[in-house]
């Protein structure tokens, strides 16, 4: 026999250890990702009004405004615990009488 289980248990635990770290690095370079996009929606804010903001910073990364609002949930959720608070946009309230819905 080639080593024993211990030496068996050994590596595995090696190897989860490893994926474990990797993990973790991605997590907070996806974080950082995020963050650099609510810098840019930011400055887009800033320079041209927070109307369209999303859909320009994602025009500028070749993404879709749906995706960069997606980043930015995923941020505050991180940051905070907390789904991001929603704005009713206006044919949501217009279709509601003006109210956000229950759903």
């Amino acid at each position: 026999m080639a080593g024993d289980e211990s030496e068996l248990a050994a590596l595995v635990a090696a190897v989860n250890a490893a994926r474990e770290r990797e993990k973790q690095v991605r997590d907070a370079a996806h974080l950082d990702y995020c963050r650099a996009i609510r810098s840019l929606v930011k400055y887009e804010e800033d320079a041209h009004g927070k109307h369209g903001a999303q859909r320009r910073v994602g025009r500028h990364l070749n993404m879709s405004a749906q995706n960069v609002g997606t980043m930015l949930d995923q941020l505050y959720r991180a940051e905070t615990g907390q789904e991001r608070p929603k704005k009713p946009r206006a044919a949501r309230a217009a279709a509601t009488g003006g109210a956000a819905s229950d759903a």
